[in-house]
């Protein structure tokens, strides 16, 4: 019995050393260490797509102005949050952050990150002015660090499923665009959208956007933009709530946008995405596909020619995206832990993002009177 014992003794501390190893290696884990600078309603997005992320980096601190905020997000996500960008970057030694505050002082946000030479998603648009957009520019390319601006929607793969079909000629050749996005988004007494200053514009800057860099990645660049914006509908904005843009692509492709904050559609007394209504539409000489990003995503082909795995000739074939509108963010971010690690190039980088504000504030210079 004592040999028995000592054998069991002996193979037992074996057998679990695996798993005790496993459980070291856990916990001598290297996580990125991440930093939000802002922490308004755009940081839950974020913040959900840094936690589907946890295996390689983890939230590590955050900074907002408000005091409340700061609170608040302590008690949710439990790290320590600061009242500035300084302090935050002075108290935790971070890997890369996360920039989500109001248009115009991106730059000013950007001189702090990158004279640490910290890595930056930077949320779009780039900054409010063109010259704003030039500086970020050249303080990436002097850092030498990853900058990913966050055109969020340019990783979901619904999208990519969207270039191949047109890509592969299946609507013939491209004649035109068409692209929606209307909604009655529920401002925070806070919210930075209602100040023309800190959006630099209205509903077209703040939004368009996601319109534009989808049909860029679908069509190419926009060459031209005329219109008209308007501010009919919500007073405490004080840009415009909805606008109209005539756009001609390089390619020759004409279309046109529309972007309002002014539309209550169902669910619009809930917060977004919720009674938000966005889509595309490209035709073609041959084809046509129509991309609806919410509510009920999914995407209509059609075709006349013979062939094609997703669409039989002559007929439309709608197919369901079973992926969620939050898997664009996800994708972002994983991309962006990725670029820190050094394993990819930022697919959207500051200069990609200043030829998207130039395509939005040519309709601000353009618009009709």
């Amino acid at each position: 019995m004592p040999i028995v014992a000592i054998v069991i003794w002996i193979v037992l501390p074996i057998g679990w050393l695996p798993i005790l190893k496993n459980n070291l290696q856990m916990m001598n884990k290297r996580y990125l260490k991440i930093g939000f600078i802002g922490a308004g309603r755009v940081a839950d997005v974020h913040y959900n797509a840094l936690q589907e992320c946890g295996e390689v980096a983890q939230l590590a601190a955050f900074c907002d102005l408000r005091p409340e905020a700061v609170y608040s997000r302590q008690k949710e996500w439990g790290v320590p949050g600061f009242a500035s960008i300084a302090t935050m970057l002075d108290s935790v030694q971070l890997d890369a952050v996360v920039a989500l505050v109001p248009h115009n002082i991106h730059l000013d946000v950007m001189k702090k990150c990158l004279e640490r030479k910290l890595p930056v998603l930077l949320e779009k648009p780039i900054a409010a002015k063109m010259e704003e957009a030039l500086e970020i520019t050249r303080l990436s390319d002097e850092a030498g660090v990853p900058v990913l601006v966050g055109h969020n929607g340019l990783f979901h793969p619904s999208l990519d499923r969207i270039v191949k079909f047109v890509s592969e000629g299946w609507i013939g050749k491209p004649l035109m665009a068409s692209a929606k996005s209307l909604q009655w988004l529920d401002f925070r007494p806070w919210d930075f959208r209602k100040s023309l200053e800190q959006t630099g514009g209205g509903a077209w800057m703040d939004c368009a956007g996601h319109l534009i860099y989808r049909l860029n990645a679908i069509l190419g660049e926009v060459q031209d933009v005329t219109g008209f914006v308007s501010h009919q509908a919500r007073d405490e904005m004080e840009g415009e709530d909805t606008a109209i843009a005539v756009l001609r692509f390089a390619s020759g492709v004409i279309g046109h946008a529309v972007v309002s904050y002014g539309c209550k559609l169902p669910g619009y007394e809930k917060d977004w995405p919720s009674g938000c209504e966005q889509m595309l539409m490209v035709s073609g000489d041959k084809g046509m596909v129509e991309y609806h990003i919410c509510p009920d995503p999914h995407i209509r082909y059609y075709t006349e020619l013979e062939g094609c795995e997703i669409a039989k000739p002559g007929v439309w074939e709608e197919v369901a995206v079973d992926e969620p509108f939050e898997t664009s963010f996800t994708e972002q971010m994983r991309h962006f832990l990725e670029c820190v690690n050094g394993k990819q190039k930022c697919k959207v980088t500051p200069m990609d993002a200043t030829r998207l504000l130039k395509t939005l504030l040519k309709l601000y210079e353009n618009q009709e009177n």
